[in-house]
């Protein structure tokens, strides 16, 4: 997000065209990492940093805690990854950038065949319900901090 808030200053088509490479770098890396075996566990937009790197910008994943690897990453494995990801990207990108995203990664898995549609609702089913968690918690959280005898929703 910093990167891109420093680059508000250069054309809107710039910045879109920006922003589509940076979405199929993140398909590809993820892709990449899933055909690997490597599993991140809580991949979220505050764990990619993008920075620039020969005049583009590049992406690297931090906070590497909760990665796992194995032999291979189970269909659950990649829908938990891509959901909890998706998840934390609603509001940042558009319904079109998103379908873009899981588009590109899906093309790396000729496996799935005629899955792919269950595949990407299963997804969007974990995003959804990873962002309504998300909101009851924050919502919780905010009424605990509440001054005693003050009533009403936060």
């Amino acid at each position: 997000q910093r990167y891109l808030r420093l680059n508000q200053k250069s054309p809107v088509s710039d910045r879109m065209a920006e922003k589509e490479g940076l979405i199929a770098e993140l398909s590809f890396l993820l892709a990449s990492l899933h055909q690997r075996g490597i599993s991140y566990g809580d991949l979220k937009a505050s764990n990619i940093m993008a920075y620039p790197k020969d005049g583009k910008a590049a992406l690297s994943f931090i906070d590497l805690e909760s990665v796992t690897v194995s032999k291979e990453i189970s269909v659950a494995g990649r829908v938990d990854d891509l959901g909890s990801l998706l998840s934390s990207f609603l509001g940042m990108i558009s319904a079109r950038e998103a379908f873009q995203f899981l588009n590109r990664y899906l093309e790396t898995l000729p496996l799935l065949g005629a899955g792919k549609k269950e595949f990407v609702r299963a997804i969007y089913q974990q995003a959804v319900t990873r962002k309504q968690k998300g909101a009851q918690r924050h919502q919780t959280r905010q009424k605990r901090k509440m001054p005693d005898g003050i009533k009403g929703d936060v």
